[in-house]
């Protein structure tokens, strides 16, 4: 799956204008772009686009900004130094939940998981990237295992969220359980003998629409 279409399936999934989110969590937002990331964000790039709006809400009608935002967002996270097939579901999950999906690849790659991207993750990433891509050569079923991981680690997550404070999260859970379904669909490309599927994803939240 290329980079152009990770950041539309991604733009897909955040559409339109979000006004539920509180301001301690990024307030307003359009495209999963938050009123605080973009405060931030636009005033570095007024450059590369001299007529940005003001305000958040005014990049309805600015895809091309929204698109530029993302590419920006997913290089900082250090998106593409993931073997290729583990690049969307982790990209979706970053922008969700930041540091948690740093933490995710950071114990695949045998790294300190402490959610914090420098030089040693980078290191180990890499050298964990190619040890993977000489495992497929072998072994095919390697990228599904390891997409399914990263999916049941990040449905663990949200349970943990969910546990630790049900009152705030508990209204999310089944919505975040749909979305990581929806990504995990969207990459059974890579699950030659059987669907993604693993036991992790749940009827009832599959038939709903996200």
């Amino acid at each position: 799956m290329d980079r152009t279409k990770i950041i539309q399936l991604i733009i897909g999934s955040e559409k339109g204008i979000n006004r539920r989110e509180p301001a301690n969590v990024g307030g307003i937002s359009c495209d999963g772009i938050t009123k605080q990331s973009w405060d931030i964000w636009r005033p570095k790039n007024r450059h590369r686009f001299p007529g940005a709006p003001e305000s958040v809400e005014g990049l309805i009608k600015r895809q091309d900004i929204v698109e530029a935002f993302y590419v920006d967002y997913l290089e900082r996270y250090h998106t593409w130094e993931l073997p290729e097939f583990l690049q969307y579901i982790y990209s979706d999950f970053v922008v969700n939940a930041g540091k948690a999906a740093v933490k995710i690849v950071q114990r695949m790659a045998g790294a300190v998981d402490d959610g914090a991207w420098g030089r040693n993750t980078s290191g180990a990433v890499a050298a964990w990237r190619q040890t993977v891509e000489i495992e497929l050569q072998s072994d095919p079923d390697v990228d599904n295992e390891l997409i399914t991981r990263f999916h049941e680690e990040k449905l663990a997550h949200y349970q943990r969220l969910v546990d630790l404070n049900p009152d705030k999260f508990k209204q999310w859970h089944a919505g975040w359980k749909r979305r990581a379904n929806h990504v995990l669909a969207q990459l059974e490309e890579y699950f030659e003998v059987e669907k993604a599927t693993p036991s992790a994803m749940h009827d009832d939240d599959v038939d709903q629409n996200y």
